[in-house]
């Protein structure tokens, strides 16, 4: 509310990390989680903790982006913190190693 658009050079995730994994990743757009979780799967399926804070949208955009994340393999561990119409939410992955 009241910022302005940024544009930042486009940075191509998957050609920086490859087939690695990814122990912890953090998402803190401003808003733009959601374009770059649609846009990004391929990197999020490396992901094994992720951090992210969703902003305010219609429940529909926010479904969409948790069963995008489902759909991978990333899933909540914890119910949300909510503040300032913001949702801070933790997903992990399961591994063979952690379910044994």
């Amino acid at each position: 509310k009241g910022a302005k658009p940024y544009t930042v050079p486009y940075l191509d995730l998957l050609k920086i990390i490859g087939d690695r994994d990814i122990d912890l990743m953090k998402i803190d757009i401003e808003g733009g989680e959601f374009d770059f979780i649609p846009a990004n799967l391929e990197v999020l399926s490396q992901v094994q903790l992720l951090f992210m804070e969703l902003h305010e949208a219609s429940d529909k955009k926010h479904q969409k982006i948790l069963s995008l994340l489902r759909s991978i393999g990333l899933n909540m561990v914890a119910d949300p913190l909510e503040a300032n119409g913001q949702q801070l939410m933790i997903f992990q992955r399961k591994t063979s190693f952690s379910d044994k």
